[in-house]
């Protein structure tokens, strides 16, 4: 059954170059918007993070602060942890873009669209390479594959760090707890 179902993709895949179009792009776009959901994720946690700063040195720095050890050391505990989140944060919302061509044709770079590469040409370079090499069904379906092939790089790393993100403030509010409760009695 499985060989009669490939068979039968082959023959759809000759009939219409369109939906194979349409497809890569809908991959694209739903790439496109992960990126943008990671980003805000990340900005989420930033921002958070910059609050509960702000509320922790706002506590030490009052007047009337007078910490027992338990509260020192659950603070220091949060405020390590917490900043480490919130450099992986920073991490995820930071723009890598150290792409050039040195030297090579744009057709040789992993990704010609991307204006990390192509910003490296003049304007007649890039429309005839666009003019000449991405004109037909085929060079489009390659270069678009490319383009997807290598936001996927982006994003893999992208969620990577920010599950480290996330996971680190977790296990920093665990620790914070667990720190207050353990050294409550000593103080």
């Amino acid at each position: 059954d499985t060989d009669t179902g490939s068979l039968q993709l082959k023959k759809d895949a000759a009939v219409s170059d369109r939906d194979v179009i349409y497809l890569l792009r809908s991959v694209h776009q739903q790439q496109a918007q992960m990126n943008m959901l990671a980003d805000q994720k990340a900005n989420i946690l930033v921002a958070t993070i910059g609050v509960l700063f702000s509320l922790i040195v706002t506590r030490l720095l009052s007047q009337n602060a007078v910490l027992t050890t338990s509260q020192s050391l659950a603070l220091i505990v949060l405020g390590f942890t917490a900043l480490m989140a919130f450099a992986l944060g920073i991490y995820v919302l930071m723009p890598r873009v150290v792409a050039t061509l040195k030297g090579k044709a744009i057709g040789d770079c992993p990704n010609p669209f991307f204006f990390g590469f192509f910003t490296g040409v003049d304007e007649k370079t890039f429309t005839d390479f666009v003019a000449n090499e991405a004109g037909n069904d085929k060079a489009a379906r390659y270069y678009l594959s490319r383009d997807i092939y290598h936001v996927g790089q982006v994003l893999r790393r992208k969620y990577s760090i920010l599950r480290k993100a996330y996971l680190t403030i977790f296990v920093g509010g665990f620790l914070t707890l667990l720190t207050y409760v353990v050294m409550l009695p000593l103080d």
